[in-house]
């Protein structure tokens, strides 16, 4: 079993949950999962003048769902910044939001060792 697959579900106190759609070429197709920590980064404007920064970083993946006639994914993530969840709410409303992995799911600890 992935470690992923045990990963805790749900906010913890203080988090809010929030949820986007991400194309597969802007979230690493089928390789992000729960509990996954991704940074989401938002571009605005088109070619010279484009500008990408960071949204939200190191934000724990509670839940991934298969997007119903169209390619790619629904993703839910926990924040604790109120700010971050109203950045995130604004790129994926744009469709500009990109999900870059920083860590995969550790995996669980089995057995008493």
């Amino acid at each position: 079993m992935q470690g992923s697959a045990l990963a805790q579900r749900g906010p913890v106190a203080g988090e809010r949950e929030v949820s986007f759609s991400a194309d597969p070429t802007r979230s690493l197709g089928q390789r992000i999962g729960l509990g996954d920590v991704v940074d989401l980064y938002a571009t605005s404007g088109q070619g010279e003048t484009s500008r990408t920064s960071v949204v939200a970083r190191s934000v724990r993946v509670i839940d991934r769902q298969a997007r119903q006639g169209a390619a790619g994914f629904i993703y839910t993530v926990a924040l604790a910044d109120p700010d971050a969840v109203e950045s995130v709410v604004a790129a994926a409303a744009a469709g500009s939001l990109t999900v870059v992995r920083a860590t995969a799911a550790a995996p669980a600890s089995v057995g008493g060792g």
